[in-house]
């Protein structure tokens, strides 16, 4: 089973972790909202990309540096930033690995709002506030539809052979 790691063969923890992280976000039935405080780098900045919506501080950054050690960016963030902004901008960040602050990532769609610093969590559970008064079903429903079709490239991340 893909969300437990096991339809591929395993390279490690890491990108069994990865790939299972990858659909069990992506299955929630529930908005999943990050609050972004500092910095999301690298594996950090994957989970940012698979939450449905995302409130960043003003002096916080997201960015996924991997391609600076030599190796590729987090499947989450190859996946879904391309999605989130535009192919061409999410190319240039992920094959540079260079910081997107609070600004640019509202600017180019990589998060929903940003607020001062220290504010973080009280934004995105204002956020949250406004699903409680929504039916469930529908909110489920609407997620389903979304994910559908990243649930299925999620099924296609290659893990490499050891």
């Amino acid at each position: 089973e893909v969300s437990k790691g096991t339809s591929r063969p395993s390279s490690g923890p890491d990108t069994t972790l990865t790939q299972g992280t990858i659909v069990t976000m992506l299955e929630l039935q529930v908005p999943a909202i990050a609050a972004v405080n500092g910095f999301a780098v690298g594996y950090a900045a994957g989970l940012v990309a698979l939450c449905d919506m995302a409130v960043m501080g003003e002096g916080a950054f997201l960015c996924d540096p991997h391609v600076r050690y030599g190796i590729a960016a987090t499947s989450a963030a190859q996946m879904l930033w391309p999605l989130r902004c535009s192919e061409l901008i999410a190319r240039e960040i992920l094959m540079t690995g260079r910081n997107v602050g609070a600004e640019e990532a509202l600017r180019i769609g990589l998060c929903n709002r940003v607020c001062p610093d220290g504010e973080e969590r009280d934004a995105a559970l204002k956020l949250a506030e406004a699903f409680t008064a929504l039916p469930p079903a529908g909110i489920a429903a609407t997620k389903r539809a979304f994910n559908a079709p990243l649930l299925e490239e999620a099924a296609k991340i290659v893990i490499p052979a050891d």
